[in-house]
């Protein structure tokens, strides 16, 4: 399969700095994209491919990578279906190839299956929001990281404050997928460490291209049959719309989790927002508002689309790794994936100077160029690596209101109150 190729132009100013080398003294640094362009999950493409080349632009202003243009070769993650390439075929092009930093896979699946290649000849692979618990423990030889918050300790962290908050019974109603089925494993063994107890794990499958056939009052009542105290939701944007609106919520009084991926006031627009008054949802803490706004108002500069919800938070991590694989390279001296791998804790875990690289990427570039040090923070939390290529993190925990909005009720301290 030959990737898609594309070169960034220069076209904005705000995040960059500008004023970089003379782009016609520059060569070209190739680095890998390996997105979900095809697939069930084809949906996170357009933002998914917007964001990476928003990044890149934002660097090549700033005057690129030892001196080169930053360019990214797309490959389809899609794991086979519709003719692509297996992820695993793809991930053997790239050693091929000689391309050293991947940014991606996304998905859990697809980034399991390509670490330990990433990891067997050296190559530096960050995923953008792959939240399977599992990629930590795969045998990658330490070149596999991720660009966003560890997703799985959502679920942990929903999961002690139910029973910190009197619930003693937990059940859980999730997709059949990698992500949802592990997520709600996570969920109930927290909950059970704690000594409470498990009643139904339910999965369900829903068919996007035919969500008629979607029985949602058979997969509502598999859980609310048991009364639990607490019930933990994880699902898509659509099967969650067809649970949610179908539920009775007269009908039980206890505690309602959803899922990471859930908690937005999109979700409360679709279904009604006194059906989600008084819903739990767990996630990063919210970003400076200003900060966001740098963000978020030069991305929809550059794209003409505009990111709301759980998009903004995509647009944070996509944005936080393609930076920081770029700074690596930078701080490494040559496009090498074990050096750059090496950088990458070094400019993430300081000592140094605490710079928020999405909104100040080109002070960042300028401490590394410089030799300088460089403690690299993102919009919602400090990055900080851990030996299996996770930064743990704080949680907000957020309740839906009245009016469809979410309200942060606390933030929850990692290895604190989780």
């Amino acid at each position: 399969m030959m990737p898609k190729t594309f070169v960034v132009p220069v076209l904005m100013c705000a995040i960059a700095a500008c004023g970089g080398d003379d782009k016609k003294e520059r060569g070209e640094l190739h680095l890998a994209s390996i997105v979900p362009k095809t697939g069930t999950f084809a949906t996170l493409y357009p933002l998914a491919n917007s964001a990476v080349a928003f990044s890149a632009q934002t660097i090549n202003e700033a005057g690129g990578v030892l001196g080169n243009d930053l360019v990214f070769d797309e490959y389809d993650e899609a794991s086979g279906t519709n003719g692509v390439q297996p992820i695993t075929d793809v991930a053997n092009t790239l050693v091929d190839n000689g391309t050293q930093v991947w940014i991606g896979p996304w998905l859990s699946d697809t980034a399991i299956a390509a670490a330990p290649i990433a990891g067997a000849n050296q190559r530096l692979m960050i995923t953008p929001i792959a939240g399977a618990a599992a990629l930590s423990s795969v045998n990658d030889d330490d070149f596999a990281f991720r660009g966003l918050e560890s997703p799985y300790i959502s679920a942990i962290g929903a999961a002690a404050a139910a029973y910190d908050a009197g619930a003693r019974t937990a059940a859980a109603l999730h997709l059949n997928f990698a992500t949802g089925n592990e997520q709600s494993e996570i969920f109930l063994s927290t909950f059970a460490a704690k000594g409470g107890t498990m009643t139904v794990n339910h999965a369900y499958t829903f068919d996007s291209t035919n969500p008629g056939t979607f029985n949602a009052q058979a997969q509502l009542d598999a859980v609310f049959a048991s009364d639990p105290d607490v019930i933990f939701l994880y699902a898509a944007a659509a099967d969650a719309v067809a649970l949610l609106t179908t539920w009775n919520k007269a009908d039980w009084d206890g505690r309602l989790t959803v899922g990471v991926i859930l908690g937005t006031p999109e979700l409360a627009a679709a279904v009604g927002a006194a059906k989600m008054n008084g819903v739990y949802a767990y996630g990063a803490v919210p970003a400076d508002p200003t900060q966001q706004a740098v963000v978020v108002d030069a991305f929809t500069a550059f794209s003409g689309t505009t990111v709301t919800g759980a998009n903004v938070n995509l647009l944070n991590s996509i944005v936080n790794t393609v930076y920081m694989a770029a700074l690596a390279i930078e701080k490494a001296g040559e496009y090498d994936g074990t050096k750059a791998r090496d950088a990458l804790r070094l400019i993430a875990n300081g000592p140094g100077e605490q710079v928020t690289g999405a909104v100040e990427f080109a002070r960042a570039l300028e401490i590394v160029r410089d030799g300088g040090d460089l403690d690299f923070e993102g919009l919602t939390a400090e990055i900080e690596y851990d030996e299996n290529g996770d930064f743990p993190s704080n949680l907000a925990e957020r309740r839906f209101n009245a009016s469809g909005q979410l309200d942060t009720l606390r933030v929850m301290e990692s290895g604190v109150d989780f």
